[in-house]
């Protein structure tokens, strides 16, 4: 289940972002990084840092091990990617096997318990998984889930861009089945390649987006060839119900920007803490409390030799 490990991190960064925002409405970014005017509107709230003392491991539970849908009785070996919740259901949408990028719900049992699948594994794409880079023979992975107002939106990515040619990555599909509705798309979400878009998702409670200007999340890191990608977290917001390929980046790393550090150049946050450091010590650590939207958050980082990267970020009152 290591799959499962990113998917979950992937669902803890887009959270943890809304912390790691300025106090002024974000920056909207053109293609090559480069700030345009900030909206005049601000909006200052604040809530207490989550520490870890303030969490609890409570246990874990099981998923089935025989999963309609599944090829070849494979289920949800080596899955577990993309995971969302639907809170309709109290339910997990999860990827299967990463050979056959099929999404099934399940639901969320008692601790130790087993899950039980509540929709079989399926192509949620409707077969247009591959039409993310028709250039790109390669493997094509969903990246994300997200039900946004009854509708159930899905990001994907190529694996491997070595041509950096991916610039649609999200998906509709009408309704919450798996297999029922239409499924339009893939569009462009952003003025940048999918490599930033692609991946995690969540929505925005309504108090904060005003101020981060979009109804929802989405963002993506660290892929196969940095470069079309985010050096570490990144994430976006947008509005899914009127993707229109104008994405804010909110928190980015370019490839001239790789380290928390004091360049304002990609993003500016309070607290003296900037993010897009041309900052290239091979260790580099730093603590900091960045206010923006409603939350705060505690970002440590660390960096050990040149492909080595821990982003640490932890928000409280993410609701």
């Amino acid at each position: 289940m290591r799959k499962g490990f990113f998917g979950l991190v992937g669902l803890l960064v887009v959270a943890a972002t809304v912390g790691l925002l300025a106090r002024r409405a974000p920056a909207v970014l053109t293609a090559d990084m480069r700030p345009l005017a900030k909206p005049s509107s601000e909006q200052t709230l604040s809530a207490p840092l989550i520490q870890i003392g303030d969490l609890s491991y409570l246990g874990s539970f099981h998923v089935p091990t025989t999963v309609p849908g599944a090829v070849d009785g494979r289920g949800f070996d080596w899955g577990g990617a993309a995971l969302a919740f639907n809170a309709a259901h109290q339910s997990l949408l999860i990827v299967g096997h990463a050979w056959d990028q099929r999404t099934a719900e399940i639901s969320i049992p008692s601790i130790g318990g087993t899950a039980t699948v509540l929709q079989g594994l399926t192509d949620v794409t409707g077969g247009r998984l591959a039409s993310i880079n028709v250039g790109d023979s390669g493997t094509k992975m969903i990246g994300g889930h997200l039900l946004d107002g009854g509708n159930l939106i899905i990001s994907a990515f190529s694996y491997y861009d070595g041509a950096g040619t991916q610039q649609v990555s999200h998906f509709t599909r009408t309704g919450a089945s798996l297999t029922g509705g239409t499924v339009t798309g893939p569009v462009r979400v952003g003025p940048l390649g999918a490599g930033w878009y692609s991946g995690y998702m969540a929505p925005i409670p309504s108090a904060w987006q005003t101020a981060l200007g979009g109804t929802a999340l989405t963002g993506n890191c660290c892929l196969s060839i940095i470069s079309r990608t985010s050096f570490g977290p990144s994430v976006s917001s947008f509005t899914p119900s009127a993707i229109t390929g104008t994405a804010t980046l909110l928190v980015g790393y370019d490839s001239a920007h790789q380290t928390l550090g004091s360049s304002p150049t990609l993003m500016e946050a309070s607290n003296g803490v900037n993010f897009g450091s041309r900052d290239t010590r091979s260790t580099f650590t730093r603590s900091g409390s960045v206010r923006g939207g409603t939350v705060s958050a505690s970002v440590t980082w660390t960096r050990s030799g040149s492909a080595s990267i821990t982003s640490v970020i932890v928000v409280k009152d993410c609701r």
